[in-house]
């Protein structure tokens, strides 16, 4: 007699922990990797500072302008003359 290996239509998870894995709305997690990103983030401006690397303060500029974007838009409107300018 053959085994089917079909999986079911509807997902199936072990614990909420798992469903929360993949695909649930996870606010720790998420909220975690935004203060990394913005730590990793301060940290590569600090050292390019530092070093007075030039384009990779223009990089991280443009980086910066996503957040810019909606919250500060006076700092918006400098990084867009700084980059327009370049």
């Amino acid at each position: 007699m053959p085994v089917s290996c079909k999986t079911p239509a509807v997902p199936w998870f072990c614990s909420e922990e798992c469903q929360l894995e993949n695909g649930g709305d996870d606010y720790i997690q998420s909220y975690s990797l935004r203060v990394l990103s913005r730590g990793l983030l301060h940290l590569a401006n600090r050292d390019a500072l530092r070093e007075g690397d030039g384009p990779v303060l223009l990089s991280l500029w443009r980086i910066n302008m996503l957040e810019f974007f909606g919250k500060h838009p006076k700092y918006f409107n400098i990084g867009h003359l700084l980059l327009a300018s370049m």
